[in-house]
């Protein structure tokens, strides 16, 4: 057979969709038998764009919640074409306990779904940089999270699972739980390795297994909860095939009972779920499992394909549940409890709020013209009082809307474009590519979608390329997404500008002019806005210049052991370690500064005969004299004090020609220096 032939066979290959590498394996080494070709087809009901009214909760171990915004926002739009009500992510591998980490989460989260409520964990112990293996978050999204009573996580601190309880009618509840369990591993940064320091540490356990304790204290959590009258939907990454442990999944199911809600009644085992993890030998390590009530309440079930949504070597399993079944009734609930940009809960955010009100408030003398109204309402016409009332009314709305929006976080790193959003779905198809090759399979539907998604041509990939050829091209991909983010504002106008371009084209052409015109008029106003906005940055800039110094980004500090005492080596030396993280460097800056701060007990006022002499206030005969310059001649000779403080003593005395002024400097602070002085302060200070 010429090479000619054989390349025309592969592409034949390619459009059945018969195994490529086992093919080419076979070309090129026939002595060598070629691996096992891995399927990759979605079980049972597909997962479809609309859940039609039913409560839908999908999970999945994405092996690591991206930190890249848009890897982020393409991952969690995925989970917004599936229509979730609740998801639930295993192994998170993110340190939620930093405040930048799950801040950013749930500023991209927002963007997607206005309104959700999270649970996060992760282990409580100290880390170098924002990856922490292990960890889970589990989210009801849309009018779902109106439904959320209650958040938690495990109670150990040892991040192995979250949990959100929902309310229904009839005082149902439903604790949804989203767990991960480690697998037994060697390495310093392991979830295994951690939780064993945890637990010898922490709890004193002197024999730490943390496979078996998971199962020890998520029983005791699970049946705490039904003690409750809470139904049960546990969602686990088991790393354990079920049955494999005679302590282990199985007992937690029989304990707790508990049903695999992807079991399917009366189908015969090779056509139930049988993988959910693609690396080495195919296995099922990841469960949905439920309590009787979640178990009658389901209509659909199924699990994705391998890639289809979220990257990862698990795939996504979901279930449709009844609402009416499950909650008691329908609940579906359009006004969310969470529509505040912030809760009254956070109360450094309350504070910020209620100061800038007040600022708004005031700048707008909203007091005074309510007093006016008051005063004047006996003389006035009924309608005259509803137009004051009104415009007093819509002040006092803006003024909280202003607020709240100086409380918000800040928006999205990038902005949005169709070229960043591209290049970010290259991104993921050369991942994909690339997971398919080094597990044997092939991705059909991810990679049809993310092919569109990206704006691929037929000719941008060659399912005949090997390892070496896909990895550069994810490489190149990898680039051109961070060259395209450095030039988000361009990027940006040139997508805005050619958006503007078709509707104008649009217009020309449309039967309903008028409509096709409004449309462009929208897309002109959004260019206008950002123009103006970015204006209005360089004026502010240039008038009030922010501090652009790089800041503190290192810190060389002794090193200390968990009981904050500095550790010594072995010849008795202080050893030192360098902190590089923010979260770091503040914990330690403020743990100096309290120790800094409170050594004025040790200055000449602070403590002693001075102190007692002076007083806390300084408001005596013996702080006049200091004024005076004569506290030394009345009080020295009792007082053993340094020629250094006596020094300091003689230079607080009030200087000669202050005393000789003919008359007294006014201490009196009127209401136009009360108002000229805040005049002149500046805004951003933290009084």
């Amino acid at each position: 057979m010429s090479t000619v032939n054989t390349r025309s066979s592969l592409l034949a290959d390619t459009i059945r969709g018969i195994p490529l590498l086992r093919r080419i394996t076979e070309y090129l080494d026939t002595t060598t038998p070629a691996p096992e070709y891995k399927r990759n087809d979605p079980w049972n009901h597909p997962i479809n764009d609309d859940a039609i009214g039913l409560f839908r909760v999908y999970y999945q171990n994405p092996h690591g919640v991206p930190r890249d915004p848009v890897s982020l926002d393409h991952d969690l739009k995925a989970l917004a074409e599936h229509d979730v009500g609740c998801y639930c992510l295993a192994e998170t591998n993110l340190d939620w306990s930093r405040p930048h980490v799950k801040n950013e989460f749930l500023m991209q989260q927002r963007k997607v779904w206005k309104y959700a409520t999270t649970a996060f964990s992760s282990i409580d112990l100290p880390s170098s940089s924002d990856y922490l293996t292990g960890g889970t978050l589990t989210s009801a999204v849309g009018s779902w999270s109106t439904r959320v009573s209650q958040k938690e996580e495990d109670p150990s601190g040892m991040g192995r699972w979250s949990s959100l309880t929902f309310i229904g009618k009839q005082n149902k509840k439903l604790t949804i739980i989203t767990g991960y369990r480690c697998v037994r591993s060697s390495g310093d940064g392991s979830a295994w390795t951690q939780e064993k320091i945890f637990m010898r540490d922490r709890q004193s356990t002197e024999a730490p297994h943390p496979r078996k304790q998971f199962i020890t204290d998520l029983t005791v959590f699970i049946q705490e909860k039904q003690k409750q009258k809470h139904d049960i939907i546990l969602n686990l990454d088991a790393n354990e095939v079920l049955g494999e442990e005679s302590g282990g999944i199985s007992k937690l199911v029989r304990d707790c009972r508990l049903y695999d809600l992807l079991d399917l009644p009366d189908v015969a085992a090779d056509e139930q779920l049988r993988d959910t993890y693609r690396r080495g030998s195919n296995r099922r390590i990841d469960y949905m499992f439920g309590s009787q009530r979640a178990k009658d309440s389901i209509r659909r079930r199924g699990a994705l394909a391998y890639n289809d949504g979220i990257i990862s070597d698990h795939r996504g399993l979901f279930l449709d549940l009844d609402p009416m079944v499950l909650f008691g009734g329908n609940v579906h609930d359009p006004v969310s409890l969470t529509t505040r940009g912030f809760t009254s809960k956070n109360e450094k955010k309350v504070k910020k709020y209620l100061e800038k009100l007040e600022k708004y408030l005031t700048e707008h003398k909203v007091d005074q013209r309510v007093d006016s109204l008051i005063e004047d309402a006996p003389r006035l016409a009924t309608k005259e009082i509803k137009i004051r009332f009104e415009a007093i009314d819509r002040d006092m709305t803006r003024g909280m809307l202003y607020a709240e929006k100086q409380v918000k976080s800040k928006e999205f790193k990038y902005q949005w474009s169709v070229a960043l959003d591209q290049a970010g779905y290259r991104h993921r198809y050369w991942k994909v590519r690339l997971s398919d090759i080094r597990n044997n399979s092939h991705s059909a539907i991810a990679l049809a979608k993310l092919g569109a998604r990206a704006g691929m041509k037929d000719d941008d990939d060659d399912f005949t390329w090997m390892e070496e050829k896909v990895k550069e091209k994810l490489c190149a991909a990898m680039k051109d997404l961070k060259e395209i983010q450095k030039q988000d504002r361009q990027k940006r106008d040139e997508s805005l500008r050619h958006r503007l371009q078709e509707a104008e084209t649009k217009a020309q052409e449309s039967d309903d002019p008028q409509a096709a015109q409004k449309a462009a008029k929208s897309v002109e106003a959004i260019i206008r806005g950002e123009r103006r906005k970015a204006s209005y940055d360089k004026i502010r800039q240039a008038i009030k210049p922010t501090n652009m110094s790089k800041g503190l980004d290192r810190l060389d500090i002794p090193k200390k052991d968990l009981n904050g005492h500095i550790v010594h080596d072995s010849d008795g030396n202080e050893m030192r370690e360098i902190l590089l993280e923010a979260d770091d460097i503040h914990k330690a800056l403020l743990e100096r500064n309290k120790n800094h701060f409170r050594k004025a007990a040790d200055t000449p006022f602070g403590s002693g005969d001075l102190y007692d002499l002076v007083g806390f206030t300084g408001l005596n005969e013996a702080a006049d004299a200091i004024v005076a310059g004569n506290f030394l001649e009345e009080y020295g000779d009792d007082l053993n004090l340094l020629p250094e403080t006596e020094q300091l003593i003689a230079e607080l005395a009030m200087p000669e020609m202050i005393k000789n002024l003919e008359s007294d400097i006014p201490t009196e602070v009127g209401e136009g220096d009360y108002i000229d002085g805040f005049k002149k302060w500046t805004e951003s200070t933290s009084t």
